[in-house]
């Protein structure tokens, strides 16, 4: 399966956005939809889109102008750590989305490895709910990973010793980061 992360700016979900929602769920290959908005700033939106394959997947447009105006599109499949259950980041109280993009030069092999270390600490991290990565199609320096929490609390904690500072460095050393948080929430589609 294939994840399409959205991100609008001005995001008003509305009747507007109902119909979009309705008519997405009509196209092949769909399975269902997440939504919500950023933690940081509210008028940034998400659709978190599950497809069976890549190739369901949605052309990047700017026609949902009624309810934000679409910044971002991009297509991952999550893959790490195998047999991952990335709808337990999802449908946590508040999920992390985290853009790295690798550096020129920097290893992708060290890059791996560090992720899977992360995962590893991150399962018996409090307040953590699940975690998961991938690879973007769109751009293969790009790894999309997300993590659900229990409160953006939760993840300040974690990242608050100095063992986690010091994960945090090295990987600094490696990727460019982008990191928010989002409260989502699971369509109900008829």
């Amino acid at each position: 399966m294939v994840f399409e992360l959205v991100t609008y700016s001005d995001y008003t979900p509305n009747d507007a956005h109902k119909v979009a929602l309705e008519e997405l769920a009509k196209q092949p290959g769909f399975r269902k939809v997440y939504f919500g908005t950023q933690v940081q700033d509210p008028k940034i939106g998400y659709w978190v889109v599950e497809w069976a394959a890549a190739e369901h997947q949605a052309k990047p447009d700017n026609s949902n102008k009624e309810f934000g105006i679409t910044k971002s599109m991009v297509h991952v499949t999550f893959t790490q750590p195998p047999g991952v259950d990335v709808s337990k980041a999802f449908e946590a109280p508040v999920t992390e989305f985290t853009i790295a993009t690798l550096k020129p030069g920097a290893s992708r092999e060290t890059l791996d490895a560090m992720l899977g270390g992360m995962h590893h600490v991150i399962a018996t991290t409090k307040g953590a709910l699940g975690s998961a990565h991938g690879i973007a199609e769109e751009n293969p320096d790009q790894y999309i990973f997300t993590c659900g929490w229990e409160a953006v609390e939760d993840h300040l904690a974690a990242l608050a010793p100095e063992a986690s500072q010091a994960m945090i460095k090295q990987l600094q050393e490696l990727v460019e980061v982008d990191g928010k948080h989002a409260k989502l929430q699971l369509d109900k589609l008829p």
